[in-house]
Protein backbone atom coordinates (compact mmCIF):
# COMPACT_ATOMS: atom_id res chain seq x y z
CA UNK A 1 0.00 0.00 0.00
CA UNK A 2 2.69 2.33 0.77
CA UNK A 3 4.52 1.80 -2.30
CA UNK A 4 1.30 2.19 -4.00
CA UNK A 5 0.56 5.66 -2.81
CA UNK A 6 4.23 6.43 -3.56
CA UNK A 7 3.12 5.64 -6.61
CA UNK A 8 0.29 7.60 -7.04
CA UNK A 9 2.17 11.01 -5.20
CA UNK A 10 4.48 10.83 -7.94
CA UNK A 11 2.24 10.31 -10.76
CA UNK A 12 0.96 13.89 -9.41
CA UNK A 13 3.43 15.44 -9.36
CA UNK A 14 4.61 14.44 -12.69
CA UNK A 15 1.28 15.07 -14.24
CA UNK A 16 1.53 18.72 -12.80
CA UNK A 17 3.73 19.98 -15.79
CA UNK A 18 2.62 20.07 -19.58
CA UNK A 19 4.93 20.05 -22.18
CA UNK A 20 3.65 20.10 -26.04
CA UNK A 21 6.67 20.78 -28.73
CA UNK A 22 6.52 20.86 -32.34
CA UNK A 23 10.31 20.55 -33.37
CA UNK A 24 11.65 22.88 -36.24
CA UNK A 25 12.59 20.76 -39.53
CA UNK A 26 16.33 20.55 -39.42
CA UNK A 27 15.91 20.39 -43.29
CA UNK A 28 14.98 23.79 -43.36
CA UNK A 29 19.18 24.42 -42.11
CA UNK A 30 18.14 27.57 -40.37
CA UNK A 31 20.96 29.49 -39.43
CA UNK A 32 19.55 32.58 -38.01
CA UNK A 33 16.49 33.71 -35.81
CA UNK A 34 15.26 37.16 -34.94
CA UNK A 35 13.66 36.73 -31.22
CA UNK A 36 10.49 39.86 -31.49
CA UNK A 37 10.68 41.49 -28.15
CA UNK A 38 7.83 40.83 -26.34
CA UNK A 39 7.41 44.02 -23.48
CA UNK A 40 4.35 42.31 -22.08
CA UNK A 41 6.95 39.66 -20.33
CA UNK A 42 8.22 40.70 -17.20
CA UNK A 43 10.56 37.86 -16.67
CA UNK A 44 13.95 40.03 -16.53
CA UNK A 45 16.92 37.41 -18.49
CA UNK A 46 13.92 35.47 -20.35
CA UNK A 47 15.10 36.96 -23.68
CA UNK A 48 18.98 36.33 -23.24
CA UNK A 49 18.25 32.75 -22.12
CA UNK A 50 16.89 32.13 -25.25
CA UNK A 51 19.71 33.51 -27.52
CA UNK A 52 21.60 31.38 -25.33
CA UNK A 53 19.06 28.36 -26.26
CA UNK A 54 19.42 28.62 -30.10
CA UNK A 55 23.51 29.20 -29.41
CA UNK A 56 23.60 25.77 -28.46
CA UNK A 57 22.60 24.18 -31.47
CA UNK A 58 24.64 26.45 -33.61
CA UNK A 59 21.79 29.45 -34.27
CA UNK A 60 22.52 32.98 -34.53
CA UNK A 61 20.16 35.30 -33.16
CA UNK A 62 19.31 38.98 -32.68
CA UNK A 63 16.49 40.96 -30.99
CA UNK A 64 14.15 42.94 -32.86
CA UNK A 65 11.39 45.49 -32.20
CA UNK A 66 7.49 44.04 -33.00
CA UNK A 67 7.76 46.49 -36.37
CA UNK A 68 10.43 44.85 -38.01
CA UNK A 69 10.82 42.19 -40.35
CA UNK A 70 12.69 38.90 -40.29
CA UNK A 71 12.54 35.93 -42.62
CA UNK A 72 12.79 33.52 -39.43
CA UNK A 73 11.02 35.00 -36.31
CA UNK A 74 10.50 33.31 -32.89
CA UNK A 75 8.05 34.91 -30.53
CA UNK A 76 7.24 34.52 -27.37
CA UNK A 77 5.36 34.40 -24.07
CA UNK A 78 5.81 33.50 -20.33
CA UNK A 79 4.14 34.18 -17.16
CA UNK A 80 5.11 33.49 -13.43
CA UNK A 81 3.17 32.83 -10.65
CA UNK A 82 3.45 32.85 -6.75
CA UNK A 83 3.39 30.66 -3.90
CA UNK A 84 5.98 31.93 -1.41
CA UNK A 85 8.34 33.24 -4.25
CA UNK A 86 7.70 34.44 -7.38
CA UNK A 87 8.36 31.24 -10.64
CA UNK A 88 7.50 30.79 -14.29
CA UNK A 89 4.11 28.54 -14.80
CA UNK A 90 3.85 29.57 -18.31
CA UNK A 91 5.85 29.73 -21.49
CA UNK A 92 5.19 29.77 -25.15
CA UNK A 93 7.58 29.64 -28.55
CA UNK A 94 6.97 30.15 -32.02
CA UNK A 95 8.91 29.87 -34.40
CA UNK A 96 7.55 31.84 -37.75
CA UNK A 97 9.02 31.93 -41.51
CA UNK A 98 7.68 34.59 -43.15
CA UNK A 99 4.78 35.01 -40.92
CA UNK A 100 3.96 31.15 -41.17
CA UNK A 101 4.29 29.66 -37.88
CA UNK A 102 6.75 26.51 -38.46
CA UNK A 103 7.39 25.40 -34.94
CA UNK A 104 6.45 25.79 -31.61
CA UNK A 105 7.00 25.08 -27.96
CA UNK A 106 4.40 25.71 -24.75
CA UNK A 107 5.55 24.97 -21.13
CA UNK A 108 2.59 25.47 -18.48
CA UNK A 109 2.14 23.72 -14.72
CA UNK A 110 -1.53 22.61 -14.14
CA UNK A 111 -2.38 24.32 -11.15
CA UNK A 112 0.57 26.17 -10.88
CA UNK A 113 2.32 23.33 -10.16
CA UNK A 114 0.21 21.94 -7.00
CA UNK A 115 2.53 20.82 -4.51
CA UNK A 116 5.30 19.63 -6.06
CA UNK A 117 8.83 21.60 -4.68
CA UNK A 118 9.91 21.52 -8.83
CA UNK A 119 7.52 24.21 -9.62
CA UNK A 120 10.52 26.28 -7.96
CA UNK A 121 13.20 25.12 -10.29
CA UNK A 122 14.61 28.21 -12.15
CA UNK A 123 13.62 29.35 -15.48
CA UNK A 124 16.16 27.81 -17.30
CA UNK A 125 16.10 24.73 -15.24
CA UNK A 126 12.33 24.30 -16.68
CA UNK A 127 13.17 25.72 -20.43
CA UNK A 128 16.34 25.07 -21.32
CA UNK A 129 15.10 21.30 -22.39
CA UNK A 130 11.99 22.81 -24.00
CA UNK A 131 14.37 24.43 -26.06
CA UNK A 132 16.82 21.68 -26.58
CA UNK A 133 13.08 19.73 -27.83
CA UNK A 134 12.11 22.56 -30.12
CA UNK A 135 15.70 22.34 -31.65
CA UNK A 136 16.26 18.56 -31.82
CA UNK A 137 17.03 18.05 -35.41
CA UNK A 138 19.94 20.72 -35.06
CA UNK A 139 23.45 19.42 -33.04
CA UNK A 140 24.07 20.95 -29.77
CA UNK A 141 27.61 23.32 -31.02
CA UNK A 142 30.43 21.65 -29.59
CA UNK A 143 32.17 24.64 -29.74
CA UNK A 144 29.74 26.71 -27.90
CA UNK A 145 30.28 27.56 -24.17
CA UNK A 146 27.99 29.49 -21.47
CA UNK A 147 31.32 30.79 -19.95
CA UNK A 148 32.81 31.77 -22.71
CA UNK A 149 30.20 33.30 -23.88
CA UNK A 150 29.55 35.52 -20.37
CA UNK A 151 33.65 36.69 -21.06
CA UNK A 152 32.63 37.99 -24.15
CA UNK A 153 29.31 40.44 -23.31
CA UNK A 154 31.00 41.27 -20.25
CA UNK A 155 35.01 40.49 -19.79
CA UNK A 156 36.14 39.62 -16.29
CA UNK A 157 32.74 38.57 -15.10
CA UNK A 158 34.01 35.47 -14.22
CA UNK A 159 31.79 32.27 -13.69
CA UNK A 160 28.27 32.58 -13.47
CA UNK A 161 27.13 32.66 -10.08
CA UNK A 162 24.74 29.67 -7.88
CA UNK A 163 21.89 32.20 -8.42
CA UNK A 164 22.22 33.33 -12.18
CA UNK A 165 19.21 30.25 -13.36
CA UNK A 166 17.19 32.35 -10.99
CA UNK A 167 15.42 34.77 -13.22
CA UNK A 168 14.65 38.02 -11.49
CA UNK A 169 11.04 39.11 -11.78
CA UNK A 170 10.47 42.57 -12.31
CA UNK A 171 6.88 43.79 -11.80
CA UNK A 172 4.72 45.10 -14.81
CA UNK A 173 1.45 43.84 -13.34
CA UNK A 174 -0.61 45.54 -16.30
CA UNK A 175 1.11 43.25 -18.67
CA UNK A 176 0.81 40.14 -16.55
CA UNK A 177 -2.72 40.83 -16.08
CA UNK A 178 -3.15 40.94 -20.11
CA UNK A 179 -1.11 37.41 -20.36
CA UNK A 180 -3.47 36.20 -18.22
CA UNK A 181 -6.73 36.99 -19.86
CA UNK A 182 -4.90 35.78 -23.02
CA UNK A 183 -4.40 32.75 -21.20
CA UNK A 184 -7.65 32.45 -19.79
CA UNK A 185 -9.28 33.14 -23.45
CA UNK A 186 -7.53 30.54 -25.22
CA UNK A 187 -8.71 27.81 -22.50
CA UNK A 188 -5.58 27.62 -20.76
CA UNK A 189 -6.71 28.54 -17.50
CA UNK A 190 -9.69 28.21 -16.17
CA UNK A 191 -12.13 31.56 -14.88
CA UNK A 192 -11.14 30.53 -11.21
CA UNK A 193 -7.59 30.59 -11.60
CA UNK A 194 -7.57 33.55 -13.32
CA UNK A 195 -9.33 35.23 -10.49
CA UNK A 196 -6.81 33.62 -8.32
CA UNK A 197 -3.62 34.27 -10.30
CA UNK A 198 -4.91 38.06 -10.55
CA UNK A 199 -5.68 38.60 -6.80
CA UNK A 200 -2.32 37.35 -5.84
CA UNK A 201 -0.85 39.40 -8.65
CA UNK A 202 -2.33 42.66 -7.07
CA UNK A 203 -1.40 41.66 -3.37
CA UNK A 204 2.23 40.96 -4.78
CA UNK A 205 2.41 44.11 -6.11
Amino acid sequence: MRYLMLLIAVGAITACTSVDVKPLDASLDVQHVCIQRNPKVTLDGFVPMLEEGFARHGIATRVIEQTQTCEYVLTYTALRSWDITTYLSHAELHLLHNGREIANAEFHLNGKGGFAFTKFKGTESKMNPIIDQLLAGYAKDPNWNRHDALERDDPGAGAPSEESEDIVYSRNIYAELEQLDALRKKGIITEEEFEDEKKQLLQLN
